[in-house]
């Protein structure tokens, strides 16, 4: 009924369809289930749900059984491969490459069946992975996965994980197969993107703007900023970027790699200032001294003269000065001062590595939450805020929760 006045294929994923064909074609509908499926063939449903089903069955990878519908969709072309991973754009061949949806699937299930004779075969599996990212929301094929591609939002938080973890697990097969250095440059590139991927999965949002169905979101749109790889270092991801530099920076491939593409740039620039020295090993016996320090300077700067105290700067900080029973509430104090000077980013860094070694530090959550809630991530912000009330409850405090905080839970 709530798709009735507004039927859109894309809020129809395959287990919806399926219910409405159950529904459409059951013969012991009461009156209201024949009402309803009056109204939708009335509205001319049925190419709507076929396509949809087609969307849903190649997005779970049944690849036999969207071909085996014989849908006039499938003889649909696209102008762009798949199977092509190209550095410049998005494989995109305009008018010269034109490759039906059937003839699409006939070539992944032709890729399945040489991997089920031989599951290590090295280009296989890099063409199969290819195939799959490019499935996903990250990738270059939205005309066989979706009805309309949103540059905002994604619909389904499991099915992309699904999609990158597969395409990863083929790329690595292909990895530690191949004995073409060149070929493995290529790999690295492809599981470097996957692993962006990963990052913003990981962090995306969900989204309350559609009523119909789940949508999820992520602050980076388009390309990873500067900012963005301090926070994707930070939270230990880039392996395969740097293995791609350190073990095949000789090949032509990554010759090519490094002119066009401003992601491996972007994270070298970074990089760079992980690996730079700085003075905190000299410090060992003061390490107390210098958070001290640390903690006036920031509470007496603007936020505009903080601009050295970064990401970056914080996470080379906690590596070389550890949080523990002796630091840990200069931390908190350092992560407070930090959001009161509107940097959430640095505080949620170091609030999350305070209660990675103490889950149960009550200011932590309290501080966490408002660090979020600034962000304007507010699911995250009433996680932590749902924490540090349930603590707070255990040490019969709760008369000293802040209003703040149970109005924000209630919104």
């Amino acid at each position: 009924m709530s798709q009735m006045d507004y039927f859109d294929e894309r809020s129809l994923d395959l287990n919806r369809v399926n219910r409405i064909d159950e529904l459409i074609n059951n013969k012991t509908n009461n009156s209201f289930e024949n009402y309803i499926v009056s109204k939708l063939k009335n509205k001319n449903i049925q190419k709507t749900l076929e396509n949809a089903k087609v969307y849903g069955l190649i997005n779970n990878f049944k690849f036999k059984e969207a071909l085996d519908t014989n849908s006039e969709i499938l003889n649909d072309k696209v102008t762009f491969s798949i199977f092509e991973n190209s550095i410049k754009g998005n494989n995109r061949k305009g008018e010269k490459y034109q490759e039906t949806i059937k003839e699409i699937l006939e070539h992944l299930l032709s890729l399945e069946k040489i991997l089920k004779s031989n599951p290590n075969d090295a280009l296989t599996n890099y063409k199969y992975a290819t195939a799959i990212y490019n499935l996903s929301y990250f990738g270059n094929s939205a005309k066989l996965t979706t009805i309309y591609k949103s540059s905002y939002s994604f619909k389904s938080l499991k099915l992309e994980k699904e999609r990158i973890q597969t395409s990863i697990n083929h790329y690595k097969k292909a990895l530690q197969t191949s004995k073409d250095s060149e070929l493995k440059a290529k790999i690295l590139y492809s599981l470097a993107k996957n692993e962006l991927a990963l990052y913003d999965l990981k962090n995306s949002k969900k989204e309350s703007y559609y009523k119909n169905y789940d949508s999820y979101s992520f602050d980076r749109l388009y390309y990873f900023s500067v900012n963005d790889y301090k926070k994707y270092i930070v939270q230990g991801y880039g392996e395969f970027f740097k293995k791609l530099e350190k073990e095949y920076s000789n090949t032509n491939y990554y010759k090519d790699l490094i002119q066009e593409c401003g992601n491996l740039r972007y994270f070298q620039k970074v990089m760079q200032r992980v690996s730079v020295n700085d003075s905190f090993k000299s410090i060992n016996t003061n390490e107390r001294k210098v958070l001290k320090y640390l903690e006036k300077d920031i509470q007496a700067k603007s936020r505009k003269a903080l601009k050295d105290y970064d990401l970056i700067y914080f996470f080379k900080l906690t590596n070389n000065i550890p949080i523990n029973s002796k630091t840990v509430t200069l931390y908190n104090n350092i992560a407070y001062y930090l959001q009161e000077k509107r940097k959430s980013d640095e505080a949620i860094y170091l609030l999350n590595k305070v209660l990675e070694i103490y889950p149960k530090r009550v200011v932590a959550y309290y501080n966490l939450g408002d660090a979020y809630w600034d962000s304007y991530d507010r699911s995250n912000a009433k996680k932590a805020y749902k924490k540090y009330v349930e603590l707070m409850k255990e040490a019969n405090k709760q008369n000293k929760i802040p209003q703040v905080v149970i109005q924000r839970l209630k919104g």
